[in-house]
């Protein structure tokens, strides 16, 4: 998976409410070196309450979208909370 022996982990603890999503995705999604959160948050933001298909769907529009001179593989997983 490429993870390094110098890799530090920290824990960290969200509580998620019904309708909230939690959006997991590899590098591959934002380029190389990219900012996640300038990249997908806005197009994220504005699918709030959306499926977890249309969620995984914005991301793989912004990851298509990019400079495709140093390809890799994306992988998107999003887990969205129901009542």
């Amino acid at each position: 998976m490429g993870i390094s022996d110098k890799l530090s982990l920290v824990a960290h603890s969200y509580e998620l409410d019904p309708g909230d999503s939690l959006v997991m995705f590899t590098d591959g999604c934002i380029g190389e070196g990219g900012d996640s959160e300038v990249i997908l948050g806005a197009g994220l933001s504005e699918r709030a309450g959306a499926s977890a298909t249309d969620m995984a769907d914005a991301v793989i529009t912004v990851a298509a979208s990019l400079d495709q001179s140093h390809p890799d593989d994306i992988a998107v997983l999003v887990a969205r909370i129901v009542n």
